[in-house]
């Protein structure tokens, strides 16, 4: 009953618990567009997507369609019998993304395994065997980029995104640009490459143009002074093996600058194909509230367009990541390991043994190659070139950071950070450090890998004043 309430017979309530309901008319009640329409609730045109009059204004003033805004919000009626319509994957995915996180729980994928397995016989196969599969960060939700994998895989008939109603939001067939950039050898700005057949490679950069850019990168993100942490170690025991004030009074000298010597670009498509999957489906909750929260764009420093230039309207930000070159080329062939994430180098004070992260099990950027260098490590000695076993190795990636969990303080609930990024408005966290903290660095983190993509590789040498 009351405004808030479904209407009686909508194909969305089949088989929901009260609970369900009353969580998705809470996310509701807690976004702008959904207070506005929620009592000018449509009835499902019955010609479906096969109307001809879905672009008649006055037709369309009453009826919903499959694809438009009406219909992918949950915002339609159904007569009886009648049953929703999908022309694409995205469509199915938000249909029944009912608290618009972007992220199915496990009950709403159990509603939408339903109806993949009306549309193919090959998806006749016990729901924990389709759990089992289509999750990879953890066992409480599925992202959009893992939902495609899945549904490609067992054969469901739907394309991922385009068609008429999703590219007006500025969303393209990721899936099908990139089975033509492999078709026709067409390969997009951002992972071509120079004569390689092989797009599954770390090619090497040759434009200087872009080798000056990246150079750039290095030169204006450095911090000079102001710049050591507990993270950069100690020159008697190393980083997190003897107490704090030790590691003040012999700290690790900090590099007065970078010099670029190799650099390559990431090629991998299929990792690829995943985050731009997942920076189309953030880019899209951007355009609106969700949950009461609006999105703000956030600058961060090391933001360069380079020779292809970013998505500031989700925050699509070029950041940096200090690593191991062994690390570093196995990130850029399948991503970031959940498992692994934020375990690399955290403080332990000399108590040895694995702590948690300053802001949880995620994966951490620098917008600083100061900050990043503090994790980056020499070279492992099987280098080519003379003089390579002198050099550090670091990632710059795209991260697309959506609607950003702003934290300025130490009063930091990890479990909570998690949460509103997974089942909440947020899609990322920024750690402002400086602002109120007066630390010398911000940390940006991402708790799911599909929202990044590794597109470049450095390879450095560090250098030091003579003070």
């Amino acid at each position: 009953q009351g405004p808030l309430a479904p209407a009686r017979g909508s194909a969305l309530l089949i088989g929901l618990p009260a609970l369900l309901a009353a969580r998705r008319a809470m996310a509701h009640a807690s976004c702008l567009p959904c207070q506005l329409t929620l009592r000018r609730r449509r009835m499902a045109c019955p010609r479906g997507a096969a109307c001809p009059a879905q672009g008649d204004e006055e037709h369309c003033k009453d009826l919903a369609h499959p694809g438009d805004w009406y219909y992918r919000s949950h915002l339609v009626r159904f007569k009886h019998g009648q049953q929703p319509e999908f022309e694409t994957l995205w469509q199915l995915f938000m249909f029944f993304n009912t608290d618009c996180t972007g992220y199915l729980t496990k009950h709403e994928f159990k509603r939408v395994v339903r109806i993949c397995q009306s549309l193919t016989r090959e998806v006749q196969m016990p729901f924990h065997i389709a759990w089992h599969g289509v999750q990879k960060v953890d066992n409480s939700f599925v992202s959009f980029s893992q939902f495609c994998e899945w549904a490609e895989g067992v054969g469901v008939p739907l394309p991922s995104n385009a068609n008429k109603h999703v590219s007006a939001l500025g969303i393209d067939d990721a899936a099908q640009t990139v089975s033509s950039m492999a078709e026709t050898g067409v390969v997009d700005p951002l992972v071509r490459c120079s004569d390689s057949s092989d797009i599954h490679e770390l090619v090497p950069i040759t434009d200087a143009k872009l080798l000056g850019e990246l150079q750039s990168m290095l030169d204006s993100t450095h911090k000079s002074n102001d710049n050591w942490t507990r993270d950069r170690g100690c020159t008697l025991h190393g980083c997190g093996r003897c107490s704090f004030s030790c590691a003040v009074r012999n700290q690790v000298p900090v590099p007065s600058s970078y010099t670029l010597v190799h650099a390559y670009r990431n090629q991998n498509l299929n990792v690829w194909r995943r985050y731009s999957i997942t920076r189309q489906r953030i880019a899209e909750d951007c355009s609106h509230v969700v949950r009461g929260v609006e999105w703000n764009p956030v600058d961060l420093r090391s933001t360069f367009n380079l020779d292809e230039p970013v998505d500031l309207a989700c925050n699509e930000w070029r950041v940096f990541h200090g690593t191991s070159e062994e690390n570093a080329r196995k990130i850029c062939a399948t991503n970031f390991s959940q498992s692994l994430a934020g375990t690399g180098w955290v403080w332990t004070g000399g108590e040895g043994g694995r702590k948690t992260p300053l802001y949880g099990f995620g994966i951490y950027f620098a917008e600083n190659v100061t900050k990043a260098d503090e994790y980056a490590r020499r070279h492992d000695g099987q280098g080519s070139g003379e003089g390579d076993d002198e050099l550090c190795a670091m990632l710059v990636c795209r991260v697309v950071g959506g609607r950003v969990n702003i934290v300025t303080t130490n009063a930091i609930d990890i479990d909570r950070l998690r949460e509103e990024d997974f089942h909440g408005p947020f899609d990322s966290v920024l750690g402002d450090r400086v602002s109120v903290l007066k630390k010398p660095f911000n940390e940006i983190v991402v708790y799911d890998s599909d929202q990044v993509f590794p597109e470049f590789l450095l390879m450095y040498r560090r250098s030091y004043s003579e003070s």
